[in-house]
């Protein structure tokens, strides 16, 4: 189905199959005999943050926690942020990787598919 992947910094595009980049590389390793199934493969539109910060400058930034983990298994560059669904307005780590995916540049990959169905 087409989707928009938000992918922030932790891993490289190549490391998933959502983004075009990765298609095109391994596109070659495809059998020929689904070949002619390649133009029914939906559209995905990646956003990511790579290249963004310096934790994920030369590609994901591989780390599995946002503050629970054991030291260096962190994400290295956290910000605070209000929990979207908590009312009483706590606020906790948030990598800024992903924060700095803002709803709009959502909401216009969402219309940039819908473009594309409509």
């Amino acid at each position: 189905k087409p989707a928009v992947v938000i992918a922030g910094g932790r891993e490289a595009w190549w490391w998933d199959s959502y983004d075009q980049r990765s298609f095109e590389r391994h596109q070659h390793s495809i059998p020929e005999r689904f070949h002619e199934l390649l133009p029914l493969r939906p559209p995905h539109i990646y956003l990511d943050t790579l290249g963004g910060l310096q934790c994920c400058a030369g590609g994901g930034c591989w780390k599995k926690g946002i503050g629970e983990k054991p030291i260096g298994e962190n994400c290295v560059d956290l910000i605070k942020a209000e929990h979207p669904y908590d009312r009483t307005r706590r606020t906790m780590p948030q990598p800024r990787c992903m924060t700095m995916i803002t709803a709009d540049m959502v909401l216009d990959a969402v219309r940039k598919l819908d473009k594309v169905y409509s």
